[in-house]
């Protein structure tokens, strides 16, 4: 769900990206959803609208770099 909002917004809000860091700083199931979720976003990633893309990558490149 947050990365859904976070996709639908006009441009990327680091607010997303902040829940979801303190979502896998409180437990690792979360980490590992992500995970998951990152797989299936990047098989089906040809779907999406340029500005739906460019803040699913900004969600999960803030992840992956905190």
């Amino acid at each position: 769900m947050v990365i859904e909002c976070c996709s639908q917004e006009r441009s990327y809000s680091t607010f997303y990206g902040l829940i979801g860091e303190r979502l896998c700083k409180l437990n690792r199931v979360w980490n590992e959803a992500f995970e998951t979720a990152f797989g299936n976003y990047y098989d089906t990633i040809h779907r999406y609208e340029t500005n739906r893309l460019r803040n699913i990558a900004r969600f999960f490149g803030h992840l992956i770099a905190n």
